[in-house]
Protein backbone atom coordinates (compact mmCIF):
# COMPACT_ATOMS: atom_id res chain seq x y z
CA UNK A 1 0.00 0.00 0.00
CA UNK A 2 1.28 3.47 -0.96
CA UNK A 3 0.52 6.65 0.93
CA UNK A 4 0.42 10.31 0.00
CA UNK A 5 -0.06 12.17 3.28
CA UNK A 6 -3.53 11.03 4.46
CA UNK A 7 -4.33 9.31 1.15
CA UNK A 8 -3.72 5.60 0.68
CA UNK A 9 -3.28 3.96 -2.74
CA UNK A 10 -3.69 0.22 -3.11
CA UNK A 11 -4.08 -2.21 -6.01
CA UNK A 12 -7.76 -2.94 -6.55
CA UNK A 13 -8.77 -6.47 -5.59
CA UNK A 14 -11.99 -8.41 -6.28
CA UNK A 15 -13.37 -7.24 -2.92
CA UNK A 16 -13.02 -3.65 -4.18
CA UNK A 17 -15.48 -4.20 -7.04
CA UNK A 18 -18.35 -2.43 -5.32
CA UNK A 19 -16.16 0.58 -4.47
CA UNK A 20 -14.92 0.70 -8.08
CA UNK A 21 -18.47 0.73 -9.43
CA UNK A 22 -19.63 3.26 -6.84
CA UNK A 23 -16.97 5.73 -7.99
CA UNK A 24 -18.40 5.51 -11.52
CA UNK A 25 -21.98 5.77 -10.34
CA UNK A 26 -22.30 8.02 -7.27
CA UNK A 27 -25.72 6.48 -6.70
CA UNK A 28 -24.47 2.89 -7.09
CA UNK A 29 -26.50 1.76 -4.09
CA UNK A 30 -29.61 2.90 -5.94
CA UNK A 31 -28.79 1.01 -9.15
CA UNK A 32 -31.17 -1.82 -10.06
CA UNK A 33 -29.74 -5.06 -8.62
CA UNK A 34 -29.18 -6.62 -12.05
CA UNK A 35 -27.22 -3.57 -13.28
CA UNK A 36 -25.08 -3.46 -10.14
CA UNK A 37 -24.44 -7.21 -10.37
CA UNK A 38 -23.47 -6.87 -14.02
CA UNK A 39 -21.04 -4.01 -13.31
CA UNK A 40 -19.38 -5.93 -10.49
CA UNK A 41 -19.18 -9.06 -12.64
CA UNK A 42 -17.58 -7.07 -15.44
CA UNK A 43 -14.99 -5.68 -13.01
CA UNK A 44 -14.06 -9.15 -11.83
CA UNK A 45 -13.96 -10.79 -15.26
CA UNK A 46 -11.71 -8.09 -16.73
CA UNK A 47 -9.42 -7.90 -13.70
CA UNK A 48 -5.93 -8.97 -14.72
CA UNK A 49 -6.60 -9.11 -18.46
CA UNK A 50 -3.03 -7.95 -18.99
CA UNK A 51 0.10 -7.98 -16.87
CA UNK A 52 0.71 -4.45 -18.13
CA UNK A 53 -2.49 -3.12 -16.54
CA UNK A 54 -2.93 -2.38 -12.86
CA UNK A 55 -6.05 -1.00 -11.16
CA UNK A 56 -5.83 1.17 -8.09
CA UNK A 57 -8.20 2.45 -5.43
CA UNK A 58 -7.37 5.63 -3.51
CA UNK A 59 -8.82 5.96 0.00
CA UNK A 60 -9.08 8.81 2.45
CA UNK A 61 -9.16 6.96 5.73
CA UNK A 62 -11.55 4.09 5.06
CA UNK A 63 -13.51 5.87 2.32
CA UNK A 64 -12.71 5.06 -1.34
CA UNK A 65 -12.52 8.44 -3.11
CA UNK A 66 -10.79 7.72 -6.44
CA UNK A 67 -9.97 4.93 -8.86
CA UNK A 68 -7.70 4.59 -11.86
CA UNK A 69 -5.86 2.19 -14.14
CA UNK A 70 -2.22 2.41 -15.19
CA UNK A 71 -1.35 0.78 -18.52
CA UNK A 72 2.36 0.21 -19.17
CA UNK A 73 3.54 0.38 -22.79
CA UNK A 74 7.30 -0.06 -22.53
CA UNK A 75 8.52 3.21 -20.94
CA UNK A 76 5.17 4.97 -21.40
CA UNK A 77 2.43 4.79 -18.78
CA UNK A 78 -1.18 5.57 -19.71
CA UNK A 79 -3.69 6.69 -17.08
CA UNK A 80 -7.18 5.36 -17.77
CA UNK A 81 -10.51 5.12 -15.94
CA UNK A 82 -9.51 8.08 -13.76
CA UNK A 83 -12.48 8.90 -11.53
CA UNK A 84 -12.54 11.06 -8.41
CA UNK A 85 -15.52 10.65 -6.13
CA UNK A 86 -18.22 13.27 -6.04
CA UNK A 87 -17.25 16.17 -3.78
CA UNK A 88 -13.53 15.32 -3.58
CA UNK A 89 -12.14 16.92 -6.75
CA UNK A 90 -11.58 20.38 -5.27
CA UNK A 91 -10.28 19.27 -1.89
CA UNK A 92 -8.26 16.17 -2.81
CA UNK A 93 -7.83 16.20 -6.58
CA UNK A 94 -4.34 17.67 -6.64
CA UNK A 95 -3.09 15.30 -3.94
CA UNK A 96 -4.63 12.30 -5.70
CA UNK A 97 -2.95 13.21 -8.99
CA UNK A 98 0.35 13.79 -7.17
CA UNK A 99 0.10 10.27 -5.76
CA UNK A 100 -0.65 8.82 -9.21
CA UNK A 101 2.40 10.58 -10.66
CA UNK A 102 4.52 9.07 -7.90
CA UNK A 103 3.34 5.56 -8.76
CA UNK A 104 3.77 6.14 -12.50
CA UNK A 105 7.32 7.43 -11.96
CA UNK A 106 8.34 3.97 -10.75
CA UNK A 107 6.90 2.40 -13.90
CA UNK A 108 8.06 4.59 -16.79
CA UNK A 109 9.34 7.88 -18.11
CA UNK A 110 6.18 9.36 -19.65
CA UNK A 111 2.66 9.58 -18.25
CA UNK A 112 -0.31 10.25 -20.52
CA UNK A 113 -3.98 10.78 -19.72
CA UNK A 114 -6.56 10.09 -22.42
CA UNK A 115 -10.08 11.41 -22.72
CA UNK A 116 -10.74 12.88 -19.29
CA UNK A 117 -13.46 15.26 -18.15
CA UNK A 118 -12.66 18.97 -18.65
CA UNK A 119 -13.48 19.36 -14.95
CA UNK A 120 -10.09 17.72 -14.31
CA UNK A 121 -8.15 20.21 -16.45
CA UNK A 122 -7.31 22.48 -13.51
CA UNK A 123 -5.50 19.83 -11.46
CA UNK A 124 -3.86 18.33 -14.56
CA UNK A 125 -2.44 21.63 -15.76
CA UNK A 126 -1.35 22.54 -12.22
CA UNK A 127 0.63 19.29 -12.09
CA UNK A 128 2.65 20.36 -15.14
CA UNK A 129 0.98 18.31 -17.86
CA UNK A 130 0.87 19.50 -21.47
CA UNK A 131 -2.79 19.39 -22.56
CA UNK A 132 -4.29 18.75 -25.98
CA UNK A 133 -7.93 19.02 -27.03
CA UNK A 134 -9.03 16.67 -29.78
CA UNK A 135 -12.19 15.76 -31.62
CA UNK A 136 -13.50 12.66 -33.35
CA UNK A 137 -14.41 12.82 -37.02
CA UNK A 138 -16.53 10.22 -38.79
CA UNK A 139 -17.37 9.37 -42.39
CA UNK A 140 -20.30 7.22 -43.49
CA UNK A 141 -19.41 4.60 -46.12
CA UNK A 142 -22.98 3.54 -46.87
CA UNK A 143 -23.08 5.15 -50.30
CA UNK A 144 -19.33 5.47 -50.80
CA UNK A 145 -17.74 4.40 -54.08
CA UNK A 146 -14.00 3.64 -54.16
CA UNK A 147 -12.01 6.65 -55.35
CA UNK A 148 -8.81 6.76 -57.42
CA UNK A 149 -5.57 7.20 -55.47
CA UNK A 150 -3.12 9.69 -56.96
CA UNK A 151 0.39 9.54 -55.53
CA UNK A 152 3.20 12.08 -55.92
CA UNK A 153 5.81 11.08 -58.48
CA UNK A 154 8.19 8.40 -57.29
CA UNK A 155 6.07 7.35 -54.30
CA UNK A 156 4.63 3.87 -53.91
CA UNK A 157 2.39 2.28 -51.27
CA UNK A 158 2.61 -1.13 -49.64
CA UNK A 159 0.95 -2.87 -46.74
CA UNK A 160 2.87 -3.10 -43.46
CA UNK A 161 4.12 -6.39 -42.05
CA UNK A 162 4.96 -7.09 -38.42
CA UNK A 163 8.69 -6.79 -39.14
CA UNK A 164 8.08 -3.14 -40.06
CA UNK A 165 7.26 -2.17 -36.46
CA UNK A 166 10.67 -0.72 -35.60
CA UNK A 167 11.07 1.16 -38.88
CA UNK A 168 7.56 2.59 -38.64
CA UNK A 169 8.19 3.75 -35.06
CA UNK A 170 11.39 5.52 -36.12
CA UNK A 171 9.61 7.16 -39.06
CA UNK A 172 6.66 8.27 -36.94
CA UNK A 173 9.01 9.76 -34.34
CA UNK A 174 10.56 12.00 -37.01
CA UNK A 175 7.31 12.71 -38.88
CA UNK A 176 5.56 14.18 -35.83
CA UNK A 177 8.38 16.56 -34.98
CA UNK A 178 7.21 20.16 -35.34
CA UNK A 179 3.51 19.24 -35.48
CA UNK A 180 0.68 20.00 -33.07
CA UNK A 181 0.88 16.38 -31.85
CA UNK A 182 4.63 16.25 -31.28
CA UNK A 183 4.53 15.98 -27.51
CA UNK A 184 1.72 13.42 -27.54
CA UNK A 185 3.58 11.10 -29.92
CA UNK A 186 7.22 12.10 -30.32
CA UNK A 187 8.46 13.52 -27.04
CA UNK A 188 11.01 10.68 -27.21
CA UNK A 189 11.84 7.77 -29.54
CA UNK A 190 10.66 5.42 -26.78
CA UNK A 191 7.24 7.05 -26.71
CA UNK A 192 6.77 6.72 -30.49
CA UNK A 193 7.97 3.11 -30.27
CA UNK A 194 5.47 2.33 -27.49
CA UNK A 195 2.57 3.80 -29.45
CA UNK A 196 3.39 1.96 -32.67
CA UNK A 197 3.98 -1.26 -30.73
CA UNK A 198 0.50 -0.87 -29.21
CA UNK A 199 -0.99 -0.47 -32.69
CA UNK A 200 0.89 -3.45 -34.14
CA UNK A 201 -0.06 -5.64 -31.17
CA UNK A 202 -3.78 -4.74 -31.04
CA UNK A 203 -3.68 -2.80 -27.76
CA UNK A 204 -5.84 0.01 -29.20
CA UNK A 205 -7.87 -1.63 -31.94
CA UNK A 206 -7.48 -4.79 -34.00
CA UNK A 207 -4.84 -3.97 -36.62
CA UNK A 208 -6.10 -4.26 -40.20
CA UNK A 209 -2.85 -4.81 -42.15
CA UNK A 210 -4.47 -4.97 -45.59
CA UNK A 211 -6.25 -1.69 -44.90
CA UNK A 212 -3.07 0.00 -43.70
CA UNK A 213 -0.42 1.49 -45.98
CA UNK A 214 3.19 2.63 -45.85
CA UNK A 215 4.46 5.24 -48.31
CA UNK A 216 7.93 4.57 -49.74
CA UNK A 217 10.12 6.93 -51.80
CA UNK A 218 12.42 6.02 -54.72
CA UNK A 219 15.25 5.05 -52.39
CA UNK A 220 13.01 2.68 -50.42
CA UNK A 221 12.78 4.98 -47.39
CA UNK A 222 9.53 5.02 -45.42
CA UNK A 223 8.07 8.52 -45.57
CA UNK A 224 4.45 8.13 -44.47
CA UNK A 225 1.83 5.82 -43.07
CA UNK A 226 -1.85 5.31 -42.48
CA UNK A 227 -2.72 2.62 -39.94
CA UNK A 228 -6.26 1.24 -40.07
CA UNK A 229 -7.79 -0.64 -37.16
CA UNK A 230 -11.00 -2.54 -36.59
CA UNK A 231 -12.84 -0.66 -33.81
CA UNK A 232 -16.05 -2.70 -34.11
CA UNK A 233 -18.00 -3.08 -30.87
CA UNK A 234 -19.91 -6.10 -32.10
CA UNK A 235 -20.84 -7.93 -35.28
CA UNK A 236 -23.70 -5.47 -35.70
CA UNK A 237 -21.62 -2.35 -34.91
CA UNK A 238 -18.74 -2.55 -37.36
CA UNK A 239 -16.39 0.41 -37.59
CA UNK A 240 -13.02 1.13 -39.15
CA UNK A 241 -10.68 3.49 -37.34
CA UNK A 242 -7.61 5.35 -38.61
CA UNK A 243 -5.20 4.99 -35.70
CA UNK A 244 -2.34 6.94 -37.24
CA UNK A 245 -1.43 9.01 -40.25
CA UNK A 246 1.91 10.74 -40.63
CA UNK A 247 3.93 12.23 -43.48
CA UNK A 248 7.58 13.27 -43.65
CA UNK A 249 7.88 17.05 -43.62
CA UNK A 250 9.47 17.30 -47.07
CA UNK A 251 6.52 15.48 -48.65
CA UNK A 252 3.72 17.53 -47.13
CA UNK A 253 1.52 19.60 -49.42
CA UNK A 254 2.01 17.22 -52.37
CA UNK A 255 -1.18 15.20 -52.05
CA UNK A 256 0.34 12.27 -50.17
CA UNK A 257 -1.93 12.74 -47.14
CA UNK A 258 -5.01 12.62 -49.35
CA UNK A 259 -3.69 9.52 -51.13
CA UNK A 260 -3.04 7.69 -47.85
CA UNK A 261 -6.42 8.55 -46.34
CA UNK A 262 -8.25 7.68 -49.58
CA UNK A 263 -6.46 4.31 -49.66
CA UNK A 264 -7.62 3.57 -46.11
CA UNK A 265 -11.20 4.66 -46.88
CA UNK A 266 -11.29 2.44 -49.99
CA UNK A 267 -10.04 -0.49 -47.94
CA UNK A 268 -12.53 0.15 -45.15
CA UNK A 269 -15.37 0.09 -47.66
CA UNK A 270 -14.05 -3.11 -49.24
CA UNK A 271 -13.77 -4.73 -45.80
CA UNK A 272 -17.41 -4.04 -45.05
CA UNK A 273 -17.18 -1.24 -42.50
CA UNK A 274 -20.26 1.01 -42.70
CA UNK A 275 -18.24 3.96 -41.38
CA UNK A 276 -14.69 5.04 -40.64
CA UNK A 277 -13.43 7.43 -37.99
CA UNK A 278 -10.34 9.19 -36.72
CA UNK A 279 -9.23 11.67 -34.07
CA UNK A 280 -7.65 15.05 -34.82
CA UNK A 281 -6.21 17.76 -32.61
CA UNK A 282 -8.26 20.94 -32.52
CA UNK A 283 -6.09 23.65 -34.01
CA UNK A 284 -4.53 21.34 -36.60
CA UNK A 285 -6.42 23.22 -39.29
CA UNK A 286 -4.60 21.67 -42.26
CA UNK A 287 -5.49 18.15 -41.19
CA UNK A 288 -9.07 19.06 -40.31
CA UNK A 289 -9.55 20.71 -43.71
CA UNK A 290 -8.20 17.63 -45.47
CA UNK A 291 -10.50 15.30 -43.57
CA UNK A 292 -13.54 17.50 -44.21
CA UNK A 293 -12.70 17.60 -47.93
CA UNK A 294 -12.84 13.80 -47.89
CA UNK A 295 -16.26 13.74 -46.22
CA UNK A 296 -15.40 13.41 -42.53
CA UNK A 297 -17.61 15.28 -40.08
CA UNK A 298 -17.19 16.17 -36.40
CA UNK A 299 -18.69 13.48 -34.20
CA UNK A 300 -19.36 13.61 -30.48
CA UNK A 301 -17.85 15.80 -27.80
CA UNK A 302 -14.31 17.14 -27.76
CA UNK A 303 -11.78 15.06 -25.83
CA UNK A 304 -9.02 16.12 -23.50
CA UNK A 305 -5.64 14.40 -23.27
CA UNK A 306 -2.39 15.28 -21.54
CA UNK A 307 1.23 14.21 -21.21
CA UNK A 308 3.88 14.62 -18.51
CA UNK A 309 7.56 13.70 -18.70
CA UNK A 310 8.42 11.86 -15.51
CA UNK A 311 12.21 11.71 -15.84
Amino acid sequence: MMQDNALQFSIARPQDAHAWVQLSYPGANLLPPDVLTNEISQFNTTQGDSAAVERFICRLGEAPIARFELHRLDSMVELHEFKIGEGYLASQGQAILHGIIGIARSLGTILTIDFYSPAYSGIILAAGFKQNIRTRMMKSLTNYMAQPVRLPAGITLRHPIFDDEGAVAEMVYHNYKGTADEEMVSSSPAQAAAIIRAMFHNDYNLLDPTGSYLAVDKSGRLIGDVILGDASRSLTELQGWIMDISIAQEYRGQGLGKALITSAINAAKAHGYPRIGLIVTIGNNIAQSLYRSLGFEDYGEVMYEAILKLK
